[in-house]
Parts: C-alpha cells; structure tokens; sequence
C-alpha cells in the first residue's frame, strides 16, 4: 500500500508599497493561482506576514489552519 502527499513552499515575499510591482494587491490572485494549480496538503510558507496568510485561508479551497513560529504575529 502507499500514499501520497503533497507538500509545497511558497515564497510569499514582504508586502511591499502599492505603487512597487511587487506589492501584494499585484500578487495575491497569482498565488491562490498557483497554490491551489498544485493543491497541496500542506503549504509551507516564507516572509508571509499576517495580512497575507489571511488573504490565503480566506481565498484557497480547503481548510487551511496557521501554525507560526515566525513573525507573522509580529505585523
């Protein structure tokens, strides 16, 4: 017998100003777009900041829990 999982990590990068073309309102459809192209069973996450993971749990299919041992609690 086997089993698959499938776990996948994101770099999410700082939120940055609005007007950079890396500013997360730019992003963010992009990912859930991407995540959810590979729905993984865990999503491991870097420099994502609170705002961000909010966004994520409310926008990706599923029941995605946070666990945090970073600075997502610092924002």
């Amino acid at each position: 017998m086997s089993a698959s999982l499938t776990v996948m990590t994101f770099n999410l990068l700082d939120d940055q100003g609005e007007d950079s073309p890396n500013s997360w309102l730019k992003r963010r459809e992009m990912c859930v777009s991407v995540i959810t192209c590979y729905s993984p069973i865990i999503l491991c996450t870097q420099q994502g900041v609170k705002s961000q993971l909010d966004y994520l749990q409310q926008f990706l299919p599923g029941n995605f829990r946070v666990f945090s041992i970073s600075r997502i609690l610092d924002e």
